[in-house]
């Protein structure tokens, strides 16, 4: 009898205990731009790839399970213009999240994203920047060094 009862626990639990440790989590809610609202039954795409159970909930929310690697969700509902979430990193047993913004169809704002920087290069760039317009010039290890004192002038013509 105690042998039955253990082989019906771990049949119960193996689903659970196999799947968890390959996959990973996205999660997240779909909002109407002009008012902010939830918004129900949009279909959504991994990759390309969707099935009748990939929608949101009836507030809106959406989780999927997903294994691990880079992922572009892309969001559909009636009356309003597809939004496309691009690389979604997920990470097994991990949850990321995903939530995005629906505009209205008609009411539809593009942005080009021309370049990225990554925030190393900004900020060396713009410490380069400040130091070419600071007027004190110094090995950068000591506040206190000073080796020229830069003095403004005019010149008249």
């Amino acid at each position: 009898m105690k042998l039955f009862q253990l082989c019906a626990l771990v049949a119960m639990c193996a689903p659970v205990l196999i799947g968890q440790p390959g996959t990973g989590s996205v999660t997240g809610q779909v909002f109407d731009a002009s008012n902010g609202q939830a918004i129900r039954g949009v279909a959504i795409e991994v990759n390309g790839q969707s099935s009748p159970d990939m929608v949101t909930d009836t507030v809106g929310r959406f989780t999927l399970q997903l294994s691990p690697g880079t992922y572009k969700l892309r969001f559909t509902a009636p009356r309003h213009a597809e939004a496309t979430v691009d690389d979604i990193q997920v990470v097994a047993g991990e949850v990321t999240e995903a939530s995005t913004v629906m505009q209205v169809a008609g009411t539809v704002t593009t942005v080009d994203v021309v370049e990225k920087i990554g925030a190393v290069a900004a900020t060396a760039e713009a410490m380069l920047t400040e130091r070419k317009l600071a007027q004190v010039v110094s090995d950068g290890l000591n506040p206190t060094s000073a080796f020229f004192r830069v003095r403004c002038c005019r010149i008249r013509t």
